[in-house]
C-alpha cells in the first residue's frame, strides 16, 4: 500500500462515515485547511496524526500486512516516519 493509497482509504472512510473535513479537523485540533492538505497529500502528516485519524475512523490501514512483502511494509513505515 502506497502513501497515496493510504490517503485515499482515509478519505473514503471519512466520507463513508459521514464526517466532513471540518469535523475531522476539529477532532484533531487542527484547521480544516490543514486536514484537507493532509488528506490530499499536499502536506506531510505526522505518524501521531495518522494514528489518531485511524482511531477516529476505526480504520486499520495495515490489516493486510501479512499479505504484504516485509520490505514494502518497512518502506511505508519509513516514509510515514519522515512525517513525524
Amino acid at each position: 500500500m502506497t502513501v497515496t493509497e493510504i490517503l485515499e482509504k482515509i478519505k473514503n472512510a471519512r466520507k463513508a462515515q459521514g464526517f466532513t473535513q471540518a469535523e475531522m479537523a476539529q477532532k484533531l485540533a487542527i484547521t480544516q485547511t490543514q486536514y484537507s492538505n493532509y488528506e490530499s497529500g499536499r502536506s506531510e502528516i505526522t505518524l501521531r496524526k495518522l494514528l489518531k485519524i485511524t482511531e477516529i475512523l476505526d480504520l486499520e490501514l495495515f490489516a493486510s500486512r501479512p499479505f504484504m512483502e516485509d520490505q514494502d511494509f518497512e518502506t511505508i513505515l519509513k516514509t510515514l516516519g519522515k512525517y513525524r
